[in-house]
C-alpha cells in the first residue's frame, strides 16, 4: 500500500479533487485546531484520493470528535477573528454528526465535521500524518466511516476504496468495523463483493 507521507499524494489530490487555495485553507484550519487543542483528519473524497480512489469535490473535510461547546465553538470564533466566513450548523438530536463548521476563504471551502463517539475518536486518534500539516484517515477507519453513513454511494465509495487498496488487511477492516458496531454493515458488504466476482 502505497504512503500517505509522500508528497506525490497531496499534488495528486490538489491536481485532481481540490484546488491548491483549498488545500492551503484546510492546513490553515487544522493548524488553527491544533493550536486550540483539537486534532483533525482527512475524511471525504480526499481521504478517498489520499488512498488511491480519486473522484472529484470542490472543498476538504476535516473531522474532528470534539464537545461542540465550547470547543467547536471556541473554533469557529478563532477562525471568524482571522478575517474567514464560518458558519456553524448545529446537531439536532437525530444528527449523527455533532455540528458542522462551514469554513470559506474566497472560491475555497473546509467542512470541519464533528463526528460524535467512538466511531470519531478511533478515526481522529489512528489518522496518518499526510504531510504539509494534514493528517489523515486510514483505510480501516474510512471504511467504517462510510459503512455508518450508508447509502448507496457510500456503498460505492467502500467498493472503489477496496479496489484501489488489494493489499488491504480485510482481518484488520472487519475487526475495527465490528469493534465499532459495524459489523453486519461489513459482513453485507462483503457478500455484496463475493457476489460481483
Amino acid at each position: 500500500m502505497r504512503g500517505l507521507s509522500h508528497k506525490w499524494v497531496l499534488r495528486a489530490v490538489s491536481a485532481d479533487s481540490a484546488s491548491e487555495v483549498t488545500l492551503g485553507l484546510a492546513r490553515r484550519v487544522a493548524c488553527e485546531a491544533a493550536e486550540l487543542g483539537i486534532p483533525t483528519a482527512v475524511i471525504g473524497a480526499m481521504a478517498l484520493a489520499a488512498h488511491g480512489f480519486i473522484r472529484a469535490t470542490d472543498d476538504v473535510d476535516l473531522g474532528v470528535c470534539t464537545p461542540f461547546s465550547p470547543t467547536l465553538q471556541g473554533l469557529r470564533n478563532r477562525l471568524r477573528d482571522l478575517g474567514l466566513s464560518v458558519t456553524l450548523r448545529s446537531p439536532d438530536d437525530d444528527d449523527p454528526l455533532d455540528g458542522v463548521l462551514v469554513v470559506q476563504d474566497g472560491d475555497a471551502l473546509v467542512e470541519v465535521v464533528n463526528l460524535r463517539g467512538r466511531l470519531g475518536r478511533t478515526a481522529i486518534d489512528n489518522a496518518e500524518d499526510l504531510g504539509e500539516g494534514l493528517r489523515c484517515v486510514r483505510v480501516a477507519e474510512l471504511v467504517a466511516l462510510k459503512l455508518y453513513a450508508g447509502g448507496r454511494s457510500s456503498n460505492h465509495d467502500v467498493h472503489e476504496l477496496l479496489d484501489a487498496n488489494p493489499g488491504i488487511d480485510h482481518e484488520e477492516v472487519e475487526h475495527t468495523c465490528t469493534s465499532l458496531g459495524l459489523a453486519s454493515q461489513w459482513t453485507a458488504l462483503v457478500e455484496q463483493r463475493k457476489s460481483t466476482l
